[in-house]
């Protein structure tokens, strides 16, 4: 396998622009979501969390997966860029956990079930029966599928484009779910428990998201080198955004009613 370092071309800079462009309007499309839940902040009924806590484990659980087919697209380019390579690498590494630390996906679930019983009273919901639970919407499926189509693309700027998406739209969306339907709840943990439900956030909200998203936008940097690879990265990072939308403007469709739901109902997620 040949390696090669680059530099930084042009049309990943040209990326950069789109991708915060796309990023911009991505807020947009899904800040009445964000909103509601700021203005609601500690109100979460316990079949409103039910219907949150399955939609994101489902959604969610497919981030290592992906990271690896990023890994192994990176892998087979011609030359490969070692750099490019070493960065994946890095944030594949923090999200399996290790020397100690136990893997993001595991935080996740434990950080979601703990709260939903403490705070809730709801039984545990793991990682596999999320992917089947009766409170998904058809945009968690559909995302799930969009997501998995673009990480597979034969194209590495499609890859890309999604990843850098991904990465660069994590901070925000993890601080709001955190600060609207964990922390207000606080008073109900002793201090130990809580340790264990805010550890998945803070194992992201510590600069580790935002380090992620500075190494997906390095790759981009490094990698595109046409037009037709902008135009490629363009799709990616669009399709991406789109699909992430779609779901959070379905789960706010649904907002209103899972209030009125019975805590019994809601929790055979």
């Amino acid at each position: 396998m040949s390696l090669v370092i680059r530099s930084r071309r042009p049309q990943g800079l040209e990326a950069q622009t789109l991708l915060d462009n796309l990023l911009h309007n991505y807020s947009v499309e899904s800040g009445a979501f964000f909103d509601r839940l700021r203005a609601e902040a500690g109100q979460t009924s316990a079949a409103q969390f039910a219907f949150y806590r399955a939609n994101y484990l489902a959604r969610t659980m497919t981030t290592l997966p992906c990271l690896r087919l990023v890994l192994a697209a990176a892998q087979r380019q011609r030359p490969v860029d070692s750099e490019i390579v070493q960065l994946v690498q890095a944030t594949i590494e923090e999200e399996e956990g290790g020397n100690g630390k136990p893997a993001h996906s595991e935080l996740l679930a434990q950080s979601h079930n703990v709260h939903g019983s403490i705070a809730f009273g709801l039984p545990q919901l793991s990682l596999a029966e999320s992917e089947n639970s009766c409170l998904l919407v058809a945009e968690t499926i559909q995302y799930r599928r969009i997501q998995l189509e673009l990480y597979q693309s034969e194209s590495f700027a499609t890859v890309l484009g999604a990843f850098a998406a991904q990465e660069s739209a994590a901070h925000e969306m993890l601080s709001v779910f955190y600060e609207t339907l964990f922390a207000p709840m606080r008073g109900v943990y002793g201090p130990v428990n809580f340790g264990v439900v805010s550890g998945y956030f803070s194992e992201h909200l510590n600069g580790v998201e935002e380090e992620h998203g500075r190494r997906a936008r390095e790759c981009v940097l490094r990698a595109l080198s046409s037009k037709q690879d902008l135009h490629d990265f363009r799709v990616g990072a669009r399709e991406f955004l789109r699909a992430q939308s779609a779901l959070w403007r379905s789960l706010l469709n649904e907002w209103n009613r899972y209030r009125g739901i019975q805590t019994s109902l809601a929790a055979t997620g």
